[in-house]
């Protein structure tokens, strides 16, 4: 249990194991990584794509959002993160994207002049 006491008395950090009687703790480290990976500010490690799991969830990822707000309930404002995955989110939610696909920079033009995540973005 978090905050449990152990078998010293003092008050802990982690949780018992109800097995061995010791308290367990996780590196806080890790949830900085998890938070970096869902906010957007780390990439995900290679093979898990949070993007897809997001939409399967039905939870719009940083990067494929548009629009921002400065306070709550606020006016709406255009937001184009960098890292932008809009198209590749709408494709993976809806099953369609009118965005048009790219494999590298040069395939992409106008305001959508940035290739990212396999369709052309802007950013």
């Amino acid at each position: 249990m978090p905050g449990s006491q152990n078998t010293s008395g003092a008050r802990s950090q982690g949780w018992r194991d109800e097995r061995t009687d010791r308290v367990k703790t996780k590196p806080r480290s890790q949830a900085g990584e998890v938070i970096g990976y869902l906010s957007g500010t780390r990439p995900a490690p290679a093979g898990l794509d949070l993007i897809k799991i997001e939409a399967q969830h039905h939870a719009v990822p940083q990067c494929a959002m548009r629009v921002m707000r400065t306070q709550e309930m606020g006016p709406t404002m255009p937001f184009a993160p960098a890292g932008a995955c809009g198209c590749y989110y709408e494709k993976l939610a809806t099953g369609a994207t009118a965005c048009k696909p790219c494999t590298v920079a040069g395939d992409c033009s106008g305001s959508a002049a940035v290739c990212s995540y396999g369709y052309c973005e802007a950013q």
